[in-house]
């Protein structure tokens, strides 16, 4: 069953179908212009002494990409960061962000619209933090943004439109929250608990329009959120949003109306609930599919008409579903699959670019190793591509994530073994 749910032009719902062979039509005379396509996949870094991994990356104003991740070299992990140019097309040389003695895992990148980047990362028992300014084109260096105890983990990140950037993390079973004054220039002194209770983990943040922001996480089988408000400068008061036990994975997106969609998985099936920024309020957590086999590894994302995109595993394969606020309704009861073959897929990835084409990776096995996989649905014909590989190597490839420029560009990064050790690979779909 699919209900209509509009995104731009085209019946979302209509196009979620399996469309992995379908014609196009030229028509007329003329130079056909040239289609968007994958390009060749290409290593980012070239370290041999060890395994590279948990790559992320993310895009500045002038479409550049920077990659970060961290490379073991057999005493201790390290965080390197390498740079995209749009205009030349080109990788540079990758840089070590930090020269401590402990390891380092779990990099998050983003960057502010002046096309400033903050990079944070838990390292021994703390978060860290380093800045990119592009007017000088250099590193702040890695600076100390908590001193709480004991061990800080699993930080997350958003910026406001006033460059200041908000991260989160957990501690102690619960979840913490720091901010970087862009006006100031300087991590502020006070670190908040935002989390109640106790076993809290998992946190995820989103940022709305007027730079209030949205926390979900995991806590005693149950998801909860709280919002911070930055007219008062202060969180609410933690409440659970989800419908039942056993509840984890949380991913969150927001809208351009400042509402916000959350999606979990609860008791092995996906469930999400809506934050309305006109009420101000959260809706009833629900089941978005119905199939009997269990489902995980939930993600999601918003086009520019505000239908929100959830992808997820299910059956060994990736599911879709859409929901339009305007309808108030998901798609589909049980999501509709976008996978090919019988191969195990996991870990998909979303986003969604200006002109509402949505894309999505994800890593498959190919009957030899686990591949990168795509599928691209674009709006203005209704239509998924069809799914497809967009690298060729042998060996495993797996940890995909994405980002979309603002000239509908997509970059992706992942890790995968030559056969020795694993590396930071990337791909450009343009």
């Amino acid at each position: 069953m699919k209900k209509s749910i509009r995104i731009g032009v085209a019946v979302f719902a209509t196009a979620l179908m399996y469309s992995g062979c379908g014609g196009t039509g030229t028509g007329g005379g003329g130079t056909a212009p040239v289609s968007p396509a994958w390009g060749t996949a290409q290593l980012i870094e070239s370290n041999n002494s060890g395994d590279a991994g948990q790559a992320q990356l993310a895009i500045d104003a002038d479409n550049n990409v920077f990659a970060v991740w961290i490379h073991d070299d057999g005493s201790r992990t390290s965080l390197f960061a390498n740079g995209y140019s749009k205009t030349n097309k080109t990788w540079v040389t990758p840089i070590l962000l930090e020269t401590m003695d402990t390891n380092v895992s779990n990099p998050k990148i983003a960057f502010d619209k002046n096309k400033n980047a903050t990079v944070v990362w838990e390292q021994g028992d703390s978060i860290y933090a380093n800045r990119y300014t592009e007017s000088n084109d250099s590193w702040s260096g890695a600076t100390l943004i908590e001193t709480l105890t004991p061990a800080a983990t699993q930080p997350q990140l958003v910026v406001a439109s006033n460059n200041n950037v908000y991260v989160a993390w957990e501690q102690n079973n619960s979840i913490y929250a720091g901010m970087y004054d862009y006006t100031l220039k300087q991590w502020g002194s006070e670190v908040g608990k935002i989390s109640t209770g106790t076993q809290a983990s998992g946190v995820r943040l989103a940022i709305d329009v007027n730079n209030s922001l949205i926390a979900v996480w995991e806590q005693d089988n149950q998801i909860f959120a709280s919002r911070y408000m930055q007219n008062n400068d202060t969180w609410s008061t933690p409440a659970s949003i989800s419908s039942g036990s056993l509840s984890s994975n949380v991913q969150i997106a927001m809208d351009t109306n400042n509402s916000a969609m959350v999606v979990w998985v609860q008791d092995s099936s996906i469930f999400a609930n809506r934050y309305s920024g006109n009420t101000n309020s959260w809706g009833t957590a629900a089941a978005i599919e119905n199939n009997a086999s269990s489902a995980r590894n939930p993600h999601i994302a918003f086009g520019k008409n505000n239908i929100a995109v959830a992808v997820w595993t299910q059956n060994d394969a990736i599911y879709v579903n859409a929901y339009s606020m305007a309808d108030d309704a998901w798609a589909y009861t049980a999501g509709e699959r976008i996978s090919l073959g019988t191969g195990a897929a996991d870990n998909a990835r979303i986003a969604i670019d200006g002109n509402n084409n949505a894309i999505v990776v994800w890593k498959q096995n190919d009957g030899t190793a686990d591949s990168i996989y795509t599928n691209r649905y674009t709006a203005s014909t209704e239509k998924w591509s069809g799914a497809t590989t967009i690298e060729s190597g042998s060996n495993i490839a797996n940890s995909v994530q994405l980002a979309i420029d603002h000239n509908n560009s997509v970059a992706t990064v992942w890790q995968q073994s030559d056969g020795t050790r694993y590396n930071i690979m990337s791909n450009r779909y343009e």
